[in-house]
């Protein structure tokens, strides 16, 4: 039920964006930055560098949609209870694992609200995410190994917010902070922490 009331929501948020009024440009992007992640992932994995692309889309000065793809890899954390608490439904038992790597592509589109100054605009976010993780692992049981891979999809929700810096007619640097509530079993979420660089194809401007 939480699933659907968020999809509903951000659906019906997205929409009234989108029908606001006509389009006003496009610009393209590249972010680089810092991914941690919380709940039992945070416990199992380290934080990682993430980084991505993305193009939004600009209906008016304040309102744009965003599509985003983030990708980033994590190594085994310290503490190794918690990851093997993970595993602990795997036909192995609890076994000990070793050579734990994390990957992880998260594709979002969110809505920014935007409020622009001479040439800074600073903005808030909310939009939905599809995250699919792949896991690479060693399990050791006893005398018996095995080397395997688990992958699977989630949905999230994703709120935060950023700075836009014009350094140039269609050039903007900038900086976003963004968090995404993961509905899964480990009750876990993402934070990321980039920088970004963007060319606009309009002349308008924001």
């Amino acid at each position: 039920m939480k699933k659907f009331l968020a999809v509903a929501l951000t659906g019906a948020m997205l929409f009234g964006f989108s029908t606001a009024v006509s389009a006003q440009g496009i610009d393209v992007g590249a972010k680089v930055g810092y991914q941690t992640l919380t709940g039992d992932w945070g416990d199992a994995f380290d934080g990682d560098v993430a980084w991505g692309v993305y193009g939004a889309y600009s209906i008016n000065p304040n309102v744009s949609l965003v599509g985003s793809w983030t990708y980033s890899k994590h190594k085994t954390g310290d503490d190794a209870d918690a990851l093997t608490n993970i595993f602990s439904t795997l036909a192995l038992g609890t076994p000990t694992l070793s050579d734990v790597r994390l990957k992880m592509n998260q594709f979002d589109i969110n809505a920014q609200y935007r409020f622009p100054l001479e040439k800074a605009t600073p903005y808030l976010l909310a939009g939905v995410g599809f995250d699919y993780w792949k896991i690479d692992w060693k399990a050791i049981q006893g005398a018996f190994s095995a080397n395997t891979d688990e992958s699977f999809w989630d949905f999230g929700v994703n709120v935060g917010g950023g700075l836009d810096f014009a350094v140039a007619e269609n050039v903007k640097i900038g900086g976003e902070i963004t968090y995404s509530y993961i509905f899964d079993e480990f009750d876990s979420g993402l934070f990321n922490f980039v920088g970004t660089i963007s060319y606009g194809f309009n002349t308008s401007g924001y």
